[in-house]
């Protein structure tokens, strides 16, 4: 028998074991055409994990003795421009219809996170600038002594620094 393979449309996902499978995975509830029913696994890339909103659209394979796996889905509810070259990760809600959370890989090299109408500060730069501007008040001076201040001031912003997210730009 050779590979068959069908449209289907999902509703419901779910993180569980599938019948005797090793372990968990994510296993959907779809409708094909002709209103056949299925609990497919969904098998995707390693390290890509996502439970698809409802109506999600689902390319379902038939492998040997009528066992389904879905292999690729598409949700038309959601549109996020790109440009050639560019690549985006996104989440939705439940129902699939609002993206929430978004990362766009853009063809000239910048990552754009939630958008693009702020600019990501690091901590080695922020903190360079801030020292600055702490060296020149404590250099600055008052009054008729004309002294620096007695006790210097210092900043320390080292517990802003995050360690999960890390930037090369």
């Amino acid at each position: 028998m050779g590979l068959m393979a069908t449209l289907s449309k999902l509703s419901g996902a779910a993180y569980k074991k599938k019948d005797r499978a090793p372990g968990d995975s994510i296993i959907v509830s779809s409708v094909a055409a002709g209103g056949e029913e299925r609990t497919p696994e969904i098998y995707s890339s390693p390290g890509v994990a996502s439970l698809p909103g409802d109506g999600t659209q689902a390319v379902q394979v038939y492998l040997e003795g009528r066992r389904v796996v879905v292999v690729a889905t598409y949700n038309y509810k959601i549109k996020i421009d790109l440009a050639k070259g560019e690549t985006a990760v996104f989440s939705t809600d439940a129902a699939g219809d609002t993206v929430k959370a978004k990362a766009i890989f853009k063809a000239d090299g910048t990552i754009e996170l939630n958008g693009s109408s702020k600019t990501f500060v690091t901590h080695a730069e922020l903190n360079t600038a801030l020292q600055g501007f702490i060296t020149a008040l404590n250099l600055h001076v008052h009054g008729s002594a004309g002294t620096p201040p007695v006790t210097p001031m210092s900043l320390n912003i080292s517990s802003a620094a995050t360690t999960t997210i890390k930037t090369g730009g």
